[in-house]
């Protein structure tokens, strides 16, 4: 018929296995397909895909807020405020092993403020990163 635009039940079919990454053709799996991306986050290694890098480049004044004694060693990451970071960290027995959350928040162990060629403040020290 001339203008007719509906889809057969196979049609149908095809396309929906397809989108999942299977291509059956007369009854028969022949290929499985599944994308990298799904892969990985079945194994629970999303790192390499789904994670992008904060580049920290430059020269910076460090300067130490809280020690380093009263954070869950687990729990350290680097937040960008402005234009410094800031190492922060859940504070010694209110970190979540299995859900990697902290409960009460995090708290500033170390800020990390550019240095623009000049010399530092005093307490704090230069690093390059």
């Amino acid at each position: 018929m001339i203008g007719d635009t509906s889809t057969t039940s196979t049609e149908t079919s095809k396309k929906t296995h397809e989108a999942l990454g299977v291509v059956i053709i007369l009854g028969m799996t022949l290929a499985i397909y599944v994308p990298a991306y799904i892969r990985a986050k079945r194994r629970g290694d999303l790192g390499g895909y789904m994670a992008r890098k904060r580049k920290m480049k430059g020269t910076f004044c460090e300067e130490t807020a809280t020690a380093k004694s009263k954070f869950d060693k687990r729990s350290f990451r680097y937040k960008k405020s402005g234009k410094a970071w800031i190492l922060i960290g859940c504070p010694k027995g209110k970190w979540n092993a299995k859900s990697q959350r902290c409960r009460v928040g995090t708290r500033a162990h170390k800020v990390l403020a550019p240095s623009h060629g000049g010399s530092c403040p005093v307490g704090s020290r230069r690093i390059s990163k």
